[in-house]
């Protein structure tokens, strides 16, 4: 199995080297970063031109030059939100926005927990309406470039939806913790890691019957030939799924996807009925073979995993934040467990949401790569992949060639010159799967797992 990660152990020896023995180890290290210094823009630019061959090869220039344009505005409006809710929050806990904390508390009659309440749902009101002008431009951004039909009723029915199922959790999570800080001054971070962990649990198992069936209609596949050679595509990767759902997506967009979803008897794959009407049964097998890697290698569990221990590092940042904010009696905060701490509170919460970005998708980037990676190793079909991916990034706009940093920062996946880069380069005598692997299963559409 492939794993996109950096092995640092090389780069350890040499910081060790440096740190251990004198002159000669700061020598070596010197001369790694001189070298790191050199070469890797060189690298770079090699890689950077290999990825743009690979582009023209598989799409023409008006669709990258169409793709880059759409995405270039959808950047500069993400960036430019960004700005606007900073700052918001800088003048909520630093400016005289910061007093109406005080207001709040005489509001309810002092009762903390109603206090906190109203200042986090306020709060979350308020950069609610910030984001909405920015919402409705990306629709009519989208709009314009056909990849939605929808109307904005609709539209705006989904965003109200979204926004009273994130203000519950809003409200919950942040009376929980707050309340915790307050009152176990010494262990809340951990208490609040177990408990905010478990309710991560509790929505992953029960979003797939709770929260999917407010924005989809699902139904199963009617297509039984295919749908059976799915099902015995999964008895081959080790995996139970007796049935293919498809989500009615084409009532809001053209784009093409499919995701799963859920814990234990809640998992599912679920396909858009763009992708299940508009792909070839091999290509729909093919996007299926990649969500059954994201099964295979347990990602929600492990995508759980890597959360707590975030929200746990988190904590105690906010831990060291608020005990100094306390201490410094901002905005004459007067103990742990005073309602007004709410307000510096929610902007470290978004503050570190926005920190904790990059590493998210860092990981987020590693588990797609190997979801693709499965679904070659099951398929033993690159091609396809190829052929699949390509029709993928014209149908949904993906943005093929983003720069460096751009990719770095904010894609949560591989992009798709990469993907179809990993496809090439994949060969079935370097699979770890044995010769005779899956021969039994029958109707398969691809030659590897076929009798």
């Amino acid at each position: 199995m492939i794993r996109w990660s950096l092995d640092t152990s090389a780069r350890e020896r040499w910081i060790t080297a440096g740190a251990r023995h004198g002159w000669t180890g700061r020598a070596r290290l010197i001369c790694l970063l001189v070298a790191v210094t050199v070469f890797a823009p060189a690298v770079l630019a090699t890689e950077a031109e290999e990825l743009a061959a690979l582009a023209s090869r598989h799409f023409d220039q008006d669709f990258l030059s169409r793709s880059a344009e759409y995405h270039q505005y959808r950047l500069q409006l993400f960036l430019l939100q960004t700005i606007l809710l900073l700052t918001f929050l800088f003048l909520l806990v630093r400016g005289p926005l910061g007093q109406w904390g005080r207001k709040a508390v005489e509001i309810v009659g002092g009762r903390p927990w109603l206090a906190r309440a109203l200042i986090l749902g306020l709060i979350y009101l308020v950069l609610a309406l910030l984001r909405l002008p920015f919402s409705i431009i990306r629709y009519h951004h989208a709009l314009s470039y056909g990849l939605r039909h929808d109307t904005l009723l609709l539209y705006l029915t989904d965003w109200t939806k979204s926004f009273l199922i994130t203000g519950s959790m809003v409200l919950v999570v942040g009376l929980l913790l707050l309340g915790l800080f307050a009152v176990f001054p010494r262990a809340w971070t951990v208490i609040a890691t177990a408990a905010t962990g478990l309710l991560a649990v509790v929505l992953t198992v029960v979003a797939p019957l709770l929260i999917d069936p407010l924005y989809y209609q699902f139904r199963p596949l009617e297509n039984k030939v295919l749908e059976n050679q799915l099902v015995a595509m999964a008895t081959c990767a080790g995996l139970v799924a007796d049935k293919v759902l498809v989500a009615n997506a084409s009532r809001r967009s053209s784009s093409v996807n499919a995701y799963f979803t859920g814990i234990g008897a809640t998992r599912r794959i679920v396909l858009y009925d763009t992708l299940v009407d508009k792909f070839s049964d091999e290509e729909v097998a093919m996007v299926f073979a990649h969500e059954l890697g994201h099964w295979k290698g347990n990602h929600i569990r492990q995508g759980l995993s890597f959360g707590i221990i975030g929200l746990f590092i988190g904590l105690l940042f906010a831990d060291r934040l608020l005990r100094g904010l306390v201490d410094g009696r901002l905005n004459d905060i007067r103990s742990r467990g005073d309602p007004a701490l709410a307000i510096p509170g929610y902007a470290i919460y978004v503050v570190l949401m926005f920190v904790a970005l990059v590493p998210s998708n860092m990981i987020s980037r590693q588990v797609e790569a190997e979801a693709d990676w499965t679904a070659l190793e099951l398929t033993g079909d690159p091609q396809t992949f190829v052929e699949a991916r390509v029709r993928i990034s014209q149908l949904n706009l993906s943005h093929v060639l983003p720069s460096k940093w751009v990719e770095f920062l904010f894609f949560g996946h591989p992009s798709p010159a990469r993907r179809i880069r990993m496809a090439e380069n994949y060969s079935p005598l370097s699979s770890g799967l044995p010769e005779s692997h899956c021969e039994e299963v029958p109707i398969s559409p691809f030659p590897r797992i076929a009798s």
